[in-house]
């Protein structure tokens, strides 16, 4: 035991001086890969931490020192900071925060904050309010707020997942072993960054949790009553693949019911489908998506899908992109593990569970009935994938109009837990030192894999998404001083974007010169059809260029071709431009428009 409590005190170390590492090599500006610009030594410092917390836990199942002792609690609070200190490395190192929907909500959280209620084009609400009511209790600034608040709910993510896994397993052995799993493993962009979509993921093993709690107490049936009612405004998927799951239980349950007792009744049926909550979600969902005109398109889109049976390939657009990134054969086999190599081995103990289960139930039908909350979520499980599948193979056409490229985070939501119970069938069979180590190697090297594309790099071909404060200071100009007669364009930082951020949702709507669906600046700024920049606008525009903009072309997607290093150093002599502010970071120029629009 004694070893034991000397590698936690070393993990705790570990962690302390790899945050202290990160705070005293802070970014000095964009940073193309976090990874590389971050030293060395604080994700190495991580990975040993997690390593040990893992260890630890794993350690206290092999001695079955965990019936009487707590110390696996220790491995968890590990695994719990060092996924904290992951999370929060670009915030320790001075990022402002992320580009894209991330920043956006930074506007949304200001606008109530602003007005006192949420905007009427505003689907989402429950991500805002929570983070506005946070915020005027606490005074806190908004953006500590945002770029902070998305790493707890992964770690609430983490203890509600512990908890699902003490109502699905029966044995405490496997309930630690899946919380082994899920502690140092299965990051994503949705446990970095603010989106109401990835908020909604992490709350739903709560909302099942308390589903499989209600049946046998009153104060979990109104908890779960109380999320049911809120789920729907947390985002429109979520609450759709809810819906979808609770079909599933209910149809999981009435074939647990006919192969237990060999007979079925419409009484049965209607005692095993949870209908009072399917009903509950549909009745606030279904309005509540009518009464947004930007969705009539998409249900329009799915109905024409559906009757036609046509709709875009989808493996043909995946090709395209690959293509424009010169990525095919072994290259994109090693891009794939880079991405999804975590969840590709969690999925495979998923379906070792289902294997292990099925034999088990051939052995003895008794466990079936031990086994019914694993088989529910096996069931869910192999839903959602079937969804995914005919999504990526155009088996059901349309399944892009509710966004179903996002499902495979919907599918790996519970493999932590089919983890924890395949290690602990192969643990309870073959007790040997191999037998846990090989435990831990699995874990960490699927932790390893995560960890290394949390965060875009060019690693997995993608540039950071990092906002730096200079990027603000100059958008904050931008939108402070220019004319509001006179349109804008970019290369890939949308004004709007950055301008939602500064003047809030709404108040960025009522600036109609930063446009929505502003033109992007034409590729090597159109110098190959003409001599000037100007020649390509009929009007004159406004130009912001960031640091971002002008190495993403050169570096990581240099194949792509848009734009080099020469076509900046043109632009700073080109006639029809003028630079009017720049901080080194951020460029702000007006375009003289010459008569041709392109």
């Amino acid at each position: 035991m004694s070893k034991i409590k000397i590698v936690a005190i070393v993990c705790f170390a570990f962690i302390a001086i790899s945050d202290f590492i990160a705070y005293t090599n802070p970014a000095k500006g964009y940073e193309l890969s976090i990874y590389e610009s971050t030293p060395f030594l604080v994700w190495l410092l991580l990975i040993l931490s997690i390593t040990g917390g893992v260890a630890i836990i794993i350690h206290q199942v092999y001695t079955k020192e965990y019936k009487s002792s707590n110390f696996w609690l220790i491995g968890l609070l590990i695994l719990i900071l060092s996924r904290m200190s992951l999370l929060y490395i670009p915030f320790i190192r001075g990022y402002y925060t992320w580009r894209g929907d991330n920043i956006s909500h930074i506007g949304s959280v200001k606008d109530v904050l602003l007005s006192g209620h949420v905007a009427s084009d505003n689907f989402y609400p429950i991500t805002h309010i929570l983070l506005t009511e946070i915020i005027s209790v606490s005074g806190v600034p908004i953006e500590l707020i945002v770029n902070h608040s998305t790493a707890l709910f992964s770690i609430f993510y983490v203890v509600s997942t512990y908890l699902l896994a003490t109502a699905a397993l029966p044995k405490k052995d496997a309930q630690l072993i899946s919380v082994a799993s899920i502690g140092g493993v299965l990051f994503n962009g949705y446990d970095a960054y603010l989106m109401p979509n990835g908020w909604s993921i992490l709350y739903l093993p709560l909302v099942f949790f308390l589903f499989i709690k209600s049946s046998k107490s009153l104060e979990y049936r109104l908890l779960l009553v109380i999320m049911l009612i809120l789920y729907p405004f947390f985002h429109p998927l979520s609450s759709t693949m809810l819906v979808i799951s609770l079909l599933t239980i209910g149809f999981v349950s009435v074939l647990l019911h006919i192969i237990e007792y060999k007979k079925i009744s419409l009484n049965n049926i209607l005692h095993n489908f949870p209908i009072t909550q399917i009903l509950i979600v549909l009745g606030i969902l279904l309005p509540w998506i009518l009464s947004f005109p930007q969705f009539y398109l998409n249900i329009r889109s799915l109905y024409t899908a559906l009757t036609t049976g046509h709709s875009p390939d989808v493996i043909t657009q995946m090709s395209a992109t690959l293509d424009k990134i010169n990525v095919h054969g072994f290259e994109f086999v090693k891009l794939l593990i880079k991405i999804m190599g975590d969840d590709i081995i969690f999925l495979v103990l998923s379906t070792i569970a289902a294997i292990i289960l099925l034999k088990s139930y051939k052995k003895n039908h008794k466990n079936l009935k031990n086994s019914e909350n694993l088989i529910i979520l096996l069931g869910i499980t192999f839903t959602i994938g079937i969804m995914y599948a005919s999504y990526l193979f155009n088996i059901i056409p349309g399944l892009g109009n509710i966004n179903s490229q996002r499902l495979l985070a919907y599918l790996v939501l519970f493999t932590p837990i089919f983890a924890g119970f395949s290690f602990h069938h192969f643990l309870s069979k073959e007790r040997t030192h191999i037998t846990a180590s090989l435990c831990i190697v699995i874990i960490m090297t699927a932790s390893i894999i995560s960890i290394l594309s949390l965060y875009p790099s060019p690693y997995i071909i993608r540039p950071n998404p990092e906002v730096t404060q200079m990027d603000m200071y100059g958008f904050e100009w931008f939108v402070d001083y220019k004319s509001r007669d006179i349109g804008c364009t970019y290369i890939m930082s949308p004004p709007y974007r950055f301008a939602d951020a500064i003047l809030g949702d709404v108040g960025e709507d009522k600036r109609s010169d930063i446009e929505h669906y502003a033109p992007q600046i034409p590729d090597h700024f159109n110098y190959i059809a003409h001599e000037r920049l100007g020649e390509s606008y009929k009007k004159d525009r406004y130009a912001v260029i960031t640091k971002m903009d002008k190495i993403i072309y050169d570096t990581v997607w240099r194949v792509v071709g848009r734009f080099h290093k020469e076509d900046f150093e043109k632009l700073e002599t080109a006639e029809t431009v003028d630079k009017l502010y720049t901080n080194r970071e951020c460029d702000v120029w007006y375009i003289h428009a010459n008569e041709k629009e392109m």
